[in-house]
């Protein structure tokens, strides 16, 4: 069953984070260089074997640019397992918007595939044994977390739990489930 995504104001946060620490206050060289009215459309490619994740992460940081934003059209899904030099997804838009999003949102797919290609490792790896791959709901807060944040244990979904779904994981609701074993 496919895990469901649902954007929250933590991920909000942490996509307005991310933008803030990349763009700033604009692109100064994209606004003189580059024509106002210059689309583009550009191809995200998997530049190793991978598990595809991040998606809907990617498609709200596309929104929040607003009716004029790029958009997305993904050629992969979460969860996929796709070979180097594969297309997973294209950007149509502005130029100059492309070039603001590019960074962050690499980052973010890179980050989010990253961990789900390792968790599928391991999930593959005790296939048959009656063993799963769970996460802890421990998940990696933006490095320069700001005031105005979530507090520390607020309940929230954040990006990099989808992960090990995406991987064949699971989530780990609780000691009563059974015991767990974690690397130290």
């Amino acid at each position: 069953m496919p895990h469901i995504f649902t954007p929250t104001p933590h991920l909000d946060a942490l996509l307005d984070l991310a933008l803030a620490e990349d763009i700033g206050c604009g692109d100064a060289t994209g606004a003189a260089l580059i024509p106002a009215d210059a689309t583009a459309t550009f191809e995200i490619q998997a530049r190793q074997d991978l598990v595809f994740c991040g998606a809907p992460v990617a498609d709200r940081l596309l929104w929040r640019f607003g009716p004029g934003a790029p958009t997305a059209k993904w050629h992969a899904q979460d969860g996929d397992a796709v070979s180097k030099g594969t297309v997973l997804g294209t950007l149509t838009g502005d130029v100059q918007t492309l070039l603001i999003i590019e960074r962050p949102l690499l980052n973010l797919l890179q980050r989010m595939s990253g961990v789900a290609t390792l968790s599928r490792r391991y999930v593959d790896a005790i296939e048959g044994t009656g063993a799963k791959v769970i996460d802890t709901r421990k998940t990696l807060r933006h490095p320069r977390r700001r005031r105005g944040q979530p507090p520390r244990g607020a309940r929230r979904r954040d990006p990099h739990q989808r992960q090990p779904l995406a991987s064949g994981g699971r989530h780990h609701r609780g000691r009563h489930e059974g015991p767990g074993l974690r690397a130290a």
